[in-house]
């Protein structure tokens, strides 16, 4: 009996903790948008920087009967983003940020769909190396987003800039839709 209850408490306490964490991101969706009130970190006073998106790009694998089977995930961390201003066009410009962060999410997805096995042994360094090249790629995406933008100060750039990015998230699903 005092194992039974050893399990169930573990099991409780495995769930509000990802009660907890649910709570602390949101899930890349294409009808959400990011609010004043999601970016829960304390904003560092000593950077010039009016905010952070903390977007995140994950991935989870396993070999089945030779076979990879992956979960990719883009979310916000609520918890490490901030926001110096409550003003619309920072709340915009960090979900382009965001939406940067998915669509380099759909492009790993391609290539881990397009990676083929040759050795079960390489395939952690393989994926690695493919992650680590896309969040390369992402990272300079990211950079010449906020130069272009001139990191808020032009909106009619931002909005252009967002408005291409929307555009290759929805070319790249529906041609990862049409390619099942």
């Amino acid at each position: 009996m005092e194992i039974f209850k050893i399990v169930i408490a573990t099991i409780f306490f495995a769930a509000c903790s990802s009660i907890s964490s649910a709570q602390d991101t949101i899930n890349w969706r294409p009808d959400y948008k990011l609010k004043w009130e999601d970016f829960q970190g304390k904003p560092d006073t000593t950077v010039i920087a009016l905010a952070v998106c903390a977007s995140e790009v994950t991935y989870q694998y396993k070999i089945v009967d030779g076979k990879l089977t992956y979960t990719i995930n883009c979310f916000f961390d609520k918890k490490r983003s901030w926001i110096k201003y409550n003003m619309t066009v920072i709340t915009e410009h960090e979900q382009g940020h965001f939406d940067i962060s998915k669509l380099f999410s759909l492009k790993l997805e391609e290539k881990f769909k397009n990676y083929k096995i040759s050795n079960p042994a390489s395939v952690y360094g393989d994926l690695q190396r493919i992650y680590s090249s896309i969040l390369y790629v992402r990272t300079q995406m990211h950079n010449k987003y906020d130069t272009e933008t001139q990191s808020t100060v032009s909106d009619e750039l931002q909005k252009k800039f967002i408005k291409k990015i929307r555009d290759q998230i929805r070319d790249l699903e529906k041609q990862m839709r049409f390619n099942q």
